[in-house]
């Protein structure tokens, strides 16, 4: 489809239902084992989006293009089909994390003007009443509905054909391409999470770029493993919607299991799906990397991939190089709510060699400036452009994006870059001298030992590590011998950190601190670690 935005995302729906109908959209395992996957065409999938839409709006009126939120815990396919089925039915979808606390999405209701939302109160009750509860503290109207069940949406699951009965929704008028078409929210890192607003344009023009060219471009059709994408995150939106719809890949789900709770992602799980579903292409944030990472067999499997690409958060150097040696062909994804992917996902053959896994290029379709920081560092900052918009801008002379996102330079290969921390990471001790904390808990992260690590000391004569363990290693932190003997069993990971870092960043052993059970270290919707609420 044409990628400036002349062409709606609600209206590629129709376009797919009409040209595309036999693609497949997504596969899922049968909830039998014996039973063959779960094919979604592209047919079914609009199908069902059209029969969501007007569950939702049964009279369209595309004057009134209100901001709809959708707070669910519900099977990823119907999540799905009820962001598009929104988009289509005229209105802006705005789906939420159900992990966030009332509070917070209470507030992204206001700045967004969002009167409506529509939920899984079954599966999500306290967090609707603390919602209401709320909205009603500050005199907020607010209108909720129920989301429908799967099968009034897709009758014949997995089976529809062309004679079932189906009644199309009216067509989609008046959705120009600066229209907002919908909002997606930042992780909340920092406090509240922001509200960043979408367009036809600026969505379709990434697609142009490397998120979505890198997929037709590929010489095999791309199955992706988004089983345990959040759908309301970037990584599940990019890849269970926007890429199917706009590009054409395929996505995989597990299967539905309402009226109960949906699956909860794992690594044994989510392995397995993919076994069944055929994926040759993996998509996932690094804590699922690495816990596979610790199992032969699941190394022998990731190996057989196309592509596996990391992303969301920092994945330990020393975990990456190994999967690399033993054949993965291993990548690093990098994009953000508010700008896209302006890298390559999937590198042209011979652009970024397997070895430098860690490093991303960056398309030259993309205007993008390094502003230089601290002893060759530099922030990445996205330009506006007409191929790439961006819509959020917060640099004072152009008008573009700074991500606070810090990279360095490969030492000798020009044009590949590697992201080391963000500009409000940086820990400026009490003599001024300035630590980067990424690669050196990345390091200790490798340890099979802990789960989450977070270093600290910002304007203090030294820095320490405050280490969450894995579960199995858990301890009373009250106990003085238990705390030591743990601090003896990472002091030699946190030796390797050391090794590499200058002087005033190194950490002594007394200054490694340790998470107790009952506080774990808090972590946004896409399980990195929130540093300032910490």
């Amino acid at each position: 489809p044409p990628l400036d935005g002349s062409l709606s995302l609600p209206e590629l729906v129709d376009l797919r239902l009409q040209q595309n109908p036999q693609s497949i959209y997504a596969v899922l395992p049968a909830n039998d084992p014996k039973d063959r996957p779960i094919h979604i065409t592209m047919f079914e999938w609009c199908r069902g989006i059209h029969r969501l839409a007007r569950a939702l709006r049964p009279q369209p009126s595309y004057e009134a293009r209100e901001v709809v939120a959708l707070i669910l815990n519900c099977d990823t396919i119907l999540y799905t089909t009820a962001v598009v089925a929104v988009m289509r039915a005229g209105l802006i979808p705005y789906p939420m994390s159900n992990r966030n606390s009332p509070a917070a999405i209470f507030h992204m209701l206001r700045t967004t003007s969002c009167h409506h939302l529509i939920v899984t109160s079954n599966t999500l009750a306290g967090l609707v009443t603390g919602i209401m509860a709320e909205a009603s503290s500050q005199d907020y109207r607010i209108q909720i509905d129920e989301l429908p069940c799967l099968y009034d949406i897709f009758p014949h699951f997995g089976y529809e054909t062309a004679g079932d009965d189906f009644v199309s929704y009216p067509a989609l008028n008046k959705c120009g391409p600066d229209e907002i078409i919908t909002y997606i929210h930042s992780s909340g890192s920092t406090g509240f999470p922001k509200s960043i607003p979408h367009t036809n344009k600026s969505l379709m023009g990434w697609y142009a770029s490397p998120f979505g060219a890198d997929i037709p471009r590929y010489p095999k059709h791309l199955t992706f493993c988004t089983f345990a994408a959040p759908t309301f995150h970037m990584m599940g939106m990019g890849f269970q919607i926007w890429a199917p719809l706009i590009v054409g890949s395929t996505a995989t789900m597990f299967p539905p299991k309402a009226p109960a709770f949906p699956v909860v992602p794992t690594p044994d799980n989510i392995l397995e799906g993919m076994r069944i579903t055929g994926v040759n292409a993996v998509i996932s944030v690094p804590t699922f990397v690495e816990a596979w990472s610790e199992s032969d067999e699941a190394v022998k499997f990731l190996s057989t991939m196309e592509v596996v690409i990391s992303g969301g958060g920092p994945l330990a150097v020393d975990i990456g190089d190994r999967l690399v040696a033993k054949g993965v062909h291993l990548r690093s994804g990098y994009a953000g709510t508010e700008f896209g992917a302006p890298s390559y996902f999937i590198p042209p053959q011979g652009l970024i060699d397997p070895k430098d896994w860690n490093y991303v290029h960056f398309d030259p379709r993309v205007s993008i400036r390094m502003a230089p920081r601290d002893e060759g560092k530099y922030e990445l900052q996205i330009l506006n452009s007409e191929s790439h918009p961006v819509l959020i801008h917060n640099i004072s002379d152009v008008c573009g994006y700074a991500t606070s996102d810090l990279f360095e330079k490969h030492p000798v290969k020009e044009g590949l870059w590697k992201i080391i921390g963000r500009v409000d990471d940086v820990i400026t001790l009490a003599s001024g001298e300035k630590t980067v904390p990424a690669p050196m808990e990345s390091k200790i992260l490798s340890s099979p030992l802990v789960v989450g690590a977070i270093m600290f000391g910002r304007g203090r004569n030294q820095v320490g590590v405050l280490i969450e363990p894995r579960q199995e290693h858990l301890m009373n932190t009250d106990d003085p011998a238990s705390l030591a003997d743990f601090r003896n069993q990472i002091w030699s990971i946190v030796e390797e950190a050391n090794k590499d870092a200058p002087g005033f960043s190194r950490i002594f052993k007394e200054m490694i601190l340790v998470t107790s059970p009952e506080k774990p270290l808090r972590r946004t919707p896409k399980g990195t670690v929130m540093r300032k609420p910490t």
